[in-house]
């Protein structure tokens, strides 16, 4: 794989960039940024005027961009990931929350999961969501926090989110501080909570298991959840670099019996 082909779509301008930008410091590879700054049903509205049958990377040109952004773009990407937020909450006013409007969110995610699921075509890519959002990846006390297994996130305190996870230990530790273990730390409880939330069992799956968990079908059981007024907090960002790396090497199996250090 060719590390400088790499495009990154994220939808904020800060925290996704510096925790990206922390892991391409950190494992070796080089990226190239791209800054949404706007939902992911926004992205869905200008897929949807075409079918879905688009390339992202021209649907991107069709922002309002400066031209050094348009000029990255213009680079032939062999692999294209796409991390955004969660964001249940779009449309709904003052902290109700409708079901038909969860509802219809939730079928528009679905639909993104569906068709962006190939992260080597770089005219579709590989679809992330954080659940209820990127700062997920901090809702620990430590890097082998068991508890995250049952953490979860009530639709009516959506708002407080961001705040509360700012008060857990981790978030004391800066993105920039974050060693190569700990965002393998990271990715490793939410490879189990990926696993408990679609399987039950809160542990690693073998390898081929792993890969056979779509986004799609942690949707599925997200959605009970959200019908039911609450969130399961999950980072799948965190996971970018098990599915980068995978097994070669080793590295899934290393990583998950606790040999890399």
């Amino acid at each position: 794989m060719s590390e400088k082909n790499i495009l990154l779509i994220v939808e904020g301008e800060k925290r996704e960039k510096d925790f990206f930008e922390r892991i391409s410091e950190t494992f070796g590879l080089e990226f190239t940024i791209f800054s949404f700054q706007t939902n992911i049903y926004s992205l869905y509205n200008r897929l949807k005027k075409y079918d879905f049958n688009a390339d992202i990377v021209g649907v991107l040109k069709e922002l309002n961009l400066k031209k050094s952004e348009t000029n990255f773009l213009n680079k032939r990407f062999a692999y294209v990931y796409l991390i955004f937020d969660f964001d249940i909450q779009h449309n709904s006013q003052h902290g109700v929350f409708d079901k038909d409007e969860l509802k219809k969110n939730l079928d528009q995610i679905k639909e993104m999961a569906t068709y962006f699921d190939n992260e080597t075509d770089p005219t579709i890519g590989k679809l992330y969501i954080n659940f209820p959002m990127f700062e997920s990846y901090r809702d620990i006390d430590s890097f082998d926090d068991f508890s995250f297994k049952d953490r979860v996130c009530k639709l009516s305190e959506l708002k407080l989110y961001k705040a509360k996870t700012g008060n857990r230990k981790i978030a004391n530790i800066r993105i920039s501080a974050l060693s190569k273990t700990n965002i393998e730390q990271i990715a490793c409880l939410n490879v189990m909570k990926l696993n408990y939330l679609v399987n039950g069992t809160f542990s690693f799956p073998f390898f081929n298991d792993y890969q056979l968990i779509s986004l799609l079908e942690l949707l599925k059981h997200e959605e009970s959840h959200v019908l039911s007024g609450f969130v399961s907090v999950i980072n799948t960002s965190s996971l970018f670099i098990i599915d980068y790396f995978g097994n070669k090497h080793d590295y899934y199996n290393a990583l998950t019996s606790g040999l890399i250090s």
